[in-house]
């Protein structure tokens, strides 16, 4: 079974290659419309996936406040799919500091 520290770890690594979703959904609508908002979307949803995934195993994730806070950041301003993996995160985070 696994430790609450390897589920946070395999959340935070889903949340993280799921910005690419909204990256591509970006860069479909920037096909088609050709705003400049997309691109600001695509550029956001990289860059943030991209620190996840690089920082996944940083002490950083450890604390149940950074990974809520950055659960909330992507709810309003990247996907609400995105947040899914990272309440769930900050849940096991939680569970951590029992």
């Amino acid at each position: 079974m696994l430790k609450n520290y390897q589920k946070e770890i395999i959340w935070l690594r889903i949340a993280g290659w799921g910005y690419l979703l909204p990256a591509i959904a970006g860069l479909l609508l920037w096909k088609y419309f050709h705003m400049g908002v997309f691109l600001l979307q695509i550029g956001i949803a990289v860059v943030v996936g991209a620190y996840v995934l690089s920082t996944t195993t940083a002490e950083r994730w450890r604390n149940p406040k950074n990974v809520s806070i950055l659960a909330w950041i992507t709810l309003f301003l990247i996907s609400a799919l995105n947040s899914i993996p990272l309440f769930i995160a900050a849940h096991y985070a939680k569970r951590i500091h029992e």
